[in-house]
């Protein structure tokens, strides 16, 4: 079993983000740390894509989960859903038309 804590709440900037994984990490203004970032923990308009932006400003809860730490309940700066992000289609195979 593991064991999950919850550290803090904080302001940051998304310092990678890999869209076709739907993966990244985000840097804490506080401290300078980095802290890795799955797009199921972006709170997202309805409706909208869940990706960041490199250099997007950012709020963020902080967890500890068996010695790593992520960022989760991902929002704008003063808590308001995260606009849609850009759509990659890095992810997805489209279908070839061939020319007789």
């Amino acid at each position: 079993m593991f064991r999950v804590m919850t550290l803090r709440s904080n302001v940051g900037k998304v310092a990678s983000w890999m869209a076709g994984r739907g993966f990244g990490f985000v840097e804490d203004d506080n401290d300078k740390k980095q802290h890795f970032v799955h797009f199921t923990a972006l709170q997202v308009e309805p409706g909208g894509f869940q990706a960041l932006s490199v250099g997007q400003e950012i709020e963020f809860e902080v967890n500890s989960r068996e010695g790593r730490t992520r960022a989760e309940n991902v929002t704008a700066v003063g808590g308001s859903p995260l606009p849609s992000g850009p759509v990659s289609y890095t992810h997805l195979t489209l279908p070839t038309k061939r020319i007789v």
